[in-house]
């Protein structure tokens, strides 16, 4: 019998969000800041040079409070480093022309590799010129990918296998993409390279790897943008009031924009915006962490009565104008076609997902009021001294709108 409700998941959760120096009150290239190798800190992270934007390549986790640590390290690390500039988490600048100048070629151009599209069926284009437009934006990308492991020979191979290069008994293997598992053919050689190296032994017979309901949801992961689109990306929409995002999605963050990794997904639509504040990070990875729970769900319960649901009460061209011209109004239609399905899909689970029956009056009061009025910190300092004394206490979501709820927050 299928399961009524959605359950809870482990999910492999990353993120690389950019931000800005300055110097003199004028936006600088993070070249001018950052070694050309970026700062490491270590098994925490890095951050890197990413164009004009510096960029945290946080260690991924699949738990939010470990995750918001390594964000905190790297930003340590960035602050220690700041050779007399200031960090900006401003979502779009303008960089000056005599600036843009003074930048290597690497510096201006946009991105380091292209982006897909779920609604163009391709690469998406950047419209400008990246070496005379001024403007430059701040993601926030939310990387997904499956938490528990591949059978092969017996044997579980856990997330790390699938990541660029894996290190094992001092040799550093080609790693493997989960996208690649039906193809056994193409990654046999490889997947038997790491069986010897643990074993030192050759794997026995005609195996083929077993793959479980999570990697499967990754492996269809055109279903899975589209309901991020209508879960994360619309719901930011309400979050992310910023006018200057329609200026952003000309470059990069339209509806539907993502990458594929070796180990899931890059959802590339979100600005920085959830750096404000701990809470709000907590909330949009919270979304993001529920939608592939509903789609885990939907695989164990063999069928798509979740995805249906939700995909049906909602027009695709709506949750894409929505997000692409960060329309408030039309995101808030968006949202309550969904509210209470998605209230009815976690009913057993109030806690562990988002939105919920207790919760949804309090995400409104949030919307309603706006990040401003409840986050005041700088971000920075709020970083890097998250959870350092009563006064920095961390306070994910569900505490957040169980204060709300109580009325101990106004």
């Amino acid at each position: 019998m299928s399961n009524k409700y959605v359950g809870f998941r482990s999910v492999m959760l990353g993120c690389d969000p950019e931000f800005f120096f300055a110097k003199n009150n004028e936006i600088c290239g993070s070249e001018k800041i950052l070694p050309k190798n970026g700062l490491s800190s270590g098994s925490y992270g890095k951050v890197i040079i990413d164009g004009v934007q510096a960029e945290l390549n946080p260690a991924p986790n699949p738990c939010r409070e470990v995750l918001a640590s390594n964000i905190k390290r790297c930003f340590q690390n960035v602050n220690e480093n700041l050779k007399g500039s200031k960090v900006v988490f401003d979502e779009v600048v303008k960089v000056s022309k005599e600036e843009m100048n003074s930048l290597s070629k690497e510096s201006k151009t946009f991105g380091c590799a292209p982006s897909l599209n779920l609604y163009a069926g391709e690469k998406s284009k950047i419209k400008v010129n990246p070496e005379i437009y001024k403007y430059r934006s701040a993601g926030g990308h939310i990387h997904l990918g499956f938490f528990s492991g591949v059978i092969y020979g017996g044997e579980r191979f856990e997330y790390y296998y699938f990541s660029k290069f894996v290190r094992l008994n001092n040799k550093t293997l080609k790693g493997i993409s989960i996208h690649d598992l039906n193809d056994f053919d193409k990654i046999k050689n490889d997947l038997n390279k790491f069986y010897y190296e643990r074993h030192k032994k050759s794997v026995q017979g005609g195996l083929k790897p077993t793959v479980n309901s999570e990697i499967q949801v990754f492996q269809e992961y055109e279903k899975l943008i589209y309901l991020l689109d209508i879960i994360v990306g619309n719901t930011s929409v309400l979050l992310d009031r910023n006018p200057l995002s329609t200026e952003r999605r000309k470059v990069y963050g339209r509806a539907g924009e993502f990458r594929l990794t070796n180990y899931g997904v890059e959802y590339r639509v979100l600005s920085n915006f959830w750096l404000k504040s701990y809470t709000i990070f907590s909330l949009v990875f919270a979304l993001a962490r529920f939608s592939v729970c509903l789609l885990i769900q939907d695989k164990i319960n063999g069928d798509d009565a979740f995805y249906d649901s939700i995909i049906k009460a909602v027009n695709p061209d709506l949750i894409e104008k929505a997000i692409n011209e960060n329309d408030f109004d039309l995101a808030m239609k968006n949202y309550l076609k969904i509210e209470k399905l998605v209230c009815k899909m976690v009913d057993l689970n109030d806690y562990c997902f988002p939105i919920n029956n207790r919760y949804t009056n309090c995400f409104l009061q949030l919307v309603e009021k706006g990040i401003p009025h409840y986050f005041k910190k700088d971000i920075l300092t709020h970083w890097i001294y998250l959870n350092e004394g009563e006064e920095n206490r961390r306070m994910g979501w569900e505490s957040f709108a169980e204060k709300l709820f109580l009325g101990q927050i106004k």
